[in-house]
């Protein structure tokens, strides 16, 4: 690979640069390598002069491609999704195989040392709560890790994975996405679950609601150095469609704890200082 330089204001940007040129990388490769070059805190240093300004010469390095097998399989990675990278060096990515059953997965590839791990593939149960030994079935193609911790968060999609009862004795599944965290101790959790409307569940319920469950979590959700999730949630009221942006602080234990998910924002509130139009 030839060398490239890259102007930078200061380390943490640097940082995410690295993350924007990994995926820019992948498709130029025509999605089968992934590659990024880890910085240590030498080089992070030697990124900023005494003007604020310096250019940093970064040589690539392979972290995985279309040669390495995929954990716990027999078959070989082949294409990847963006990137996640954190200043410890750990990166986190979904990638996928070719075949007659594909598999996909999100994986661990720490930069300075170590193989590729698996952080939860379509093989692995869903966490609790999961009465149905329902495994997982896809993920976001956008996976992220905690900027200074090594937690990482995906949301996930598979079959129903609670059976319960109804109050009128029929018997009803539900929980067909979420969002999975691992707080770094390869325990994934559930952060976030359409388990809303669940007996002993309300702590996944939309707040301000009453037995609401989410209908699907879209995008990519973050996570934070103190393990706290946040994310988009699109949930109805009477029928009607609303969405919004949520948090929740997951501990490490069965459903990640028992803390309500919080509302930042919905579309039912009015933006701050908007013109009429907006309204």
């Amino acid at each position: 690979m030839k060398k490239r330089n890259f102007t930078v204001y200061a380390s943490t940007i640097v940082l995410g640069f690295l993350l924007l040129l990994a995926a820019s990388e992948i498709n130029a490769q025509k999605r089968t390598e992934f590659k990024v070059e880890p910085l240590d805190k030498a080089a992070s240093q030697a990124a900023i002069s005494t003007d604020g300004l310096q250019v940093l010469n970064l040589k690539w390095q392979t972290a995985v491609n279309n040669s390495v097998t995929i954990p716990g399989n027999s078959v070989k990675f082949s294409s990847y999704g963006q990137p996640s990278i954190n200043t410890n060096g750990l990166a986190v990515f979904r990638a996928r195989s070719t075949g007659g059953r594909r598999m996909t997965g999100i994986y661990f590839k720490h930069m300075h040392q170590g193989a590729v791990l698996p952080m939860v593939d379509i093989n692995t149960l869903v966490p609790f709560p999961n009465n149905l030994n329902t495994e997982f079935a896809e993920f976001s193609a956008f996976p992220r890790i905690a900027a200074n911790a090594n937690y990482a968060a995906t949301s996930g999609r598979h079959q129903p994975v609670y059976r319960y009862l109804l109050p009128d004795g029929t018997e009803t599944r539900a929980g067909t996405s979420g969002i999975y965290v691992d707080l770094g101790q390869n325990l994934l959790v559930t952060g976030a679950s359409k388990l809303g409307a669940a007996p002993g569940f309300e702590f996944f319920q939309v707040p301000g609601t009453k037995y609401v469950p989410f209908d699907i979590f879209p995008g990519a959700p973050a996570i934070t150095d103190n393990g706290t999730i946040v994310f988009k949630g699109n949930f109805a009221i009477d029928g009607v469609g609303k969405t919004g942006i949520f948090f929740r602080d997951v501990l490490d234990t069965p459903g990640g704890g028992n803390k309500d998910i919080q509302m930042i924002a919905s579309s039912d509130n009015e933006i701050p200082n908007a013109p009429p139009s907006a309204k």
